[in-house]
């Protein structure tokens, strides 16, 4: 069926364009062609066009939204209608205003419904008084020159002042940082800056420019030291200054925000990718508004041709990977081990999970599009794109562009800016000295509170602690992995006085001769053979086939020194390649034995610790269900009770006590009821005790919650067709087959069907 095009130019500045025509109209097919009205002209590439197609050429009589304070117009607008995306970027030469401006700073740009994007790919001709830009889709456009040079702007610093940089995101300063810098004003007692970097240049590129700015401004105030937020792609700007030694000026304080960064890519920041996703939703009937199409495109046509460096698993990530890596061995160094001090200032990462409201649901039709479904990303970043590490900021309920607008972000960022400049290796290294752990357990709390925010998340972690300790034996060691199984365990034996006779042995931490040296002395005494000479000179063992980090070493060492006479355990939370000694499942925890029984779960303890000795009070309402507030991170906690339900109701279920096991598997699912990872195994065990209605109830809904699911699809396809249902299988199969038309193995599956 035949779409129609219209582009339109309206006369706005009285004096630029003063010719009477209003619109032209030419009809155009897939070969392409040029349409001419007054000096502008937009050419079509061939392929561009799907099939002959009337373009209708006006002018706008006003701007869609006024310019920031940053621009200024310098011709009329332009405008693409009815709404549409070309199979390839056509060429839009538009004249502008004439006048004594650096060609860098005059652009193509458009409204896109939130505010102004500037076309990064902008070219200009000033012999010919016009400026070229590249976009595949429809718009009102216009040219735009940025008032003032790149750089900062309308800053100020007194001697003592710890200015707060912003970095601004797709869109210009002002309305990036609009609500912010009012909100600071009430909140923050120093200066505000912010550098304006070329939107259509290379991360690296900006980064330098920043590092020369602040190069100049030291000359002029000093050794002053500042704090950075960088939004979207200005959060990339301040990461790889601050993170490069060649062009760092060693002059952040304490902190570096981003916030909806893509951290490690985006799928949306090529114009490629987003015309592919925009032919799927067309195959797909749905019909793309001028809005949607504005929002798609934006951040693409920001980065212009620089869109591949941001795209995922690019080689500039790869470079920000390795810098992080070096940031990570500077913050975790020790005073007296290495010839470094410790970094003090640190990085936090703030997401947001909801995506841009469009027209239609695009992430149930694109749901390999991240950034496009509710829960994963906010339209142009997937919420794991945005992590620089394992351990990030609870997601915000927020889109991009309800980020820099939201009270609590707001005042997150605040209570950071708040926080006492602190290095955790410092900390550390005053583990056994008379209040020690408390500021640790102290400052770990306060971090929490910022990151997690709702206290719902506080408590469950806390109850989490006290679950975990009370699954060992009167003056257990325990070895745990990371914050979330260390720091809670800490606090509540600090702050509570709960278990205190259980020591918490990191294993990170011990890779350090501090900590080590604090479990050998009071408390806790862990019996280590070490002398502290000795603990001072250990270091990692280089193998053939691997490396024994000095924390294995001493793991060695306790559990050889001690004979286990001591009881032992890992925590749960302990990744299986840490798990080299002979072990027993007893809830939270493994035992760790002399040598390997058969049995690889104590079914008695693990029961009698879930329904005796475990609290669930912060979890669960009056009704049995979830308390609201939970996080993701939190959710993934909360995985662990799931995880040891299942285990215990499949052993249950082996043994014959079918009642016990579906209990067990119905508890499962109140722990983790968006959890589709876990729905296929427990239909799956249904499916063997001969439920195969709750079987498939658990297939329908883990597709209901992830519609990218093909596991789900697949395992319920299987059932039916053990079923005598065979149709249900063949419409499931090509209901997955519609949607993504290249899954091999999909159409392989659904021609099985069809036999």
């Amino acid at each position: 069926m035949k779409y129609w095009i219209f582009l339109c130019i309206f006369f706005l500045i009285p004096g630029c364009i003063t010719e009477k025509v209003v619109s032209v109209s030419e009809k155009l097919d897939i070969s392409g062609g040029e349409i001419k009205l007054n000096q502008a002209r937009i050419i079509f590439p061939e392929g561009a066009l799907q099939q002959e197609t009337t373009i209708i050429l006006c002018r706008l009589k006003k701007l869609p939204a006024r310019l920031p304070e940053e621009l200024s117009l310098r011709s009329d607008i332009f405008k693409l209608e009815p709404d549409a995306v070309f199979k390839k970027p056509v060429e839009i030469i538009l004249p502008y205003d004439t006048g004594l401006i650096p060609e860098k700073r005059i652009y193509v740009a458009y409204y896109n419904g939130e505010g102004w994007i500037r076309i990064g790919n902008s070219e200009v001709d000033k012999e010919n008084n016009n400026v070229t830009a590249f976009v595949a889709h429809s718009g009102g456009y216009c040219v735009v020159v940025k008032n003032e040079d790149y750089g900062f702007s309308n800053y100020s610093y007194k001697e003592g002042d710890i200015p707060l940089l912003l970095l601004h995101g797709m869109l210009t300063p002002s309305e990036s940082f609009r609500t912010l810098r009012k909100f600071l004003r009430r909140y923050y007692n120093h200066p505000i800056w912010i550098f304006e970097y070329h939107p259509g240049q290379k991360i690296e590129d900006s980064a330098e420019l920043l590092s020369n700015e602040l190069a100049l401004l030291h000359e002029k105030y000093g050794d002053f030291k500042l704090n950075i937020v960088g939004y979207g792609v200005g959060g990339l700007v301040g990461l790889y200054y601050m993170l490069s030694d060649t062009i760092y000026n060693n002059d952040l304080e304490k902190i570096l925000i981003t916030i909806a960064t893509p951290n490690k890519g985006s799928r949306l920041a090529t114009c490629k990718n987003v015309i592919d996703m925009s032919r799927h939703l067309e195959d797909a009937g749905v019909k793309l508004n001028s809005r949607d199409i504005n929002i798609l495109f934006s951040l693409s046509d920001v980065l212009g041709k620089f869109g591949e460096e941001i795209a995922e698993n690019s080689g500039f990530f790869d470079k920000l990977a390795s810098l992080y890596d070096e940031y990570k061995k500077k913050i975790s160094c020790y005073p007296g081990v290495t010839k470094e001090e410790p970094l003090k200032f640190r990085i936090e990462c703030f997401s947001g999970n909801k995506p841009y409201s469009f027209s239609q649901d695009f992430g149930v039709i694109l749901n390999d599009i991240n950034e496009l479904r509710r829960g994963f990303g906010d339209t142009y970043v997937s919420v794991y794109n945005t992590m620089l590490s394992y351990i990030e900021n609870s997601p915000f309920p927020l889109n991009y562009y309800e980020m820099l607008g939201n009270e609590k972000v707001l005042q997150d960022i605040v209570g950071y800016l708040e926080l006492s400049s602190f290095s955790y290796t410092e900390l550390f290294e005053n583990i056994a000295e008379p209040g020690g752990m408390k500021e640790i357990v102290e400052t770990w709390e306060q971090e929490f509170k910022l990151n997690q925010g709702d206290p719902v998340n506080f408590n469950i972690i806390l109850e989490f602690a006290r679950n975990l300790l009370n699954s060992c034996e009167q003056d257990a060691i325990l070895f745990t992995n990371g914050d979330n199984d260390t720091f809670p365990l800490w606090w509540v034996q600090e702050k509570e006085g709960f278990r205190k006779d259980v020591a918490v042995a990191n294993l990170s931490l011990l890779n350090t001769s501090c900590f080590i040296r604090y479990l050998k002395g009071r408390p806790h005494k862990v019996p280590i053979s070490f002398t502290d000479e000795e603990v001072d000179s250990l270091k990692p063992i280089k193998k053939k086939d691997k490396t024994v980090w000095i924390s294995h070493q001493v793991v060695d060492d306790i559990i050889y020194t001690s004979q286990l006479k001591r009881p032992v355990y890992y925590a749960v939370t302990v990744y299986n390649k840490y798990l080299k000694h002979p072990n027993k499942l007893e809830g939270l925890v493994r035992r760790i034995l002399k040598e390997k029984e058969e049995e690889e779960s104590d079914l008695d303890k693990c029961l009698k610790n879930l329904h005796e000795n475990y609290t669930f009070e912060e979890i669960f309402d009056a009704q049995g269900n979830l308390v609201e507030g939970i996080d993701f991170i939190m959710q993934k906690l909360l995985t662990n009770y799931a995880a040891l339900h299942f285990m215990v109701g499949c052993e249950l279920k082996e043994k014959g006590e079918i009642e016990n096991a579906s209990y067990e598997f119905e508890i499962t699912l109140r722990f983790a009821p968006e959890e589709v990872n876990l729905m296929i195994p427990l239909g799956k065990q249904y499916e063997e005790m001969g439920r195969v209605a709750r079987a498939e109830s658990l297939y329908n809904r883990a597709i209901d919650i992830d519609s990218s699911f093909f596991l789900a699809y697949e395992t319920l396809a299987a059932l039916y067709e053990k079923t005598d249902r065979k149709t249900k299988s063949i419409r499931l199969i090509s209901l997955w087959v519609n949607k993504h038309p290249n899954d091999k193995k999909a159409i392989q599956l659904l021609s099985s069907y069809a036999e």
